[in-house]
């Protein structure tokens, strides 16, 4: 029975395509000009530079985790002495400022992790792929948006600040050490916000 008779079509062998699922030529030769770009911008990028891709791995990791270990200790030390020079100043001093500190570390965890995180990868990913241009873009938008969130914080604590820690329990002299430290702390949201992008 020839095929098409009564619609029947016979079936494609197995593991064949059909044409129309293929790309055409055109497609083929600018995808691998793409990548043939990618890569000449990577190689001219990292040309006689030390990389990941040359020397020991352990010396390698061991240098790009040094400066963040040094900073995340800096940071620690840091706290315990803010913490340890407030306890000088009273039971109400430590109350205000553990009013404060759930705001503080939500905006410290949005900046460093969350944001932050985002906007590293995004940056690396650019680099990774040899647009350099993407990057610096990338990097002049982390500014704005840590403006933007900076801004945020700074507003909404400055304007709701007191009704916000009186609903967590703030009163009296706690309550006033409370908005002087948050007054300080995020006064400077802004540049706080972008450090933490910015040195991602």
């Amino acid at each position: 029975m020839p095929d098409g008779e009564y619609g029947l079509v016979a079936p494609a062998p197995a593991g064949s395509v059909s044409p129309s699922a293929l790309p055409d030529n055109e497609s083929v030769l600018r995808i691998e000009r793409n990548q043939s770009t990618i890569l000449n911008a990577g190689d001219a990028r990292f040309a006689g530079r030390d990389t990941l891709l040359q020397g020991p791995i352990a010396s390698r990791l061991i240098g790009l985790a040094f400066p963040i270990l040094m900073v995340l200790a800096v940071q620690t030390l840091v706290s315990v002495a803010e913490t340890y020079f407030v306890g000088f100043l009273g039971d109400d001093a430590l109350a205000g400022v553990a009013l404060v500190f759930p705001i503080l570390m939500l905006m410290t965890m949005m900046s460093n992790g969350g944001i932050g995180g985002g906007v590293a990868s995004a940056i690396a990913r650019a680099i990774g792929a040899g647009r350099m241009r993407d990057a610096e873009a990338l990097v002049s938008h982390s500014v704005v948006i840590a403006v933007a969130f900076g801004a945020v914080f700074t507003a909404a604590i400055l304007g709701a600040g007191e009704a916000l820690f009186s609903a967590l329990g703030g009163r009296g002299e706690v309550l006033a050490n409370a908005l002087r430290y948050s007054s300080l702390v995020f006064g400077a949201a802004v540049p706080i916000w972008i450090v933490n992008l910015s040195r991602r």
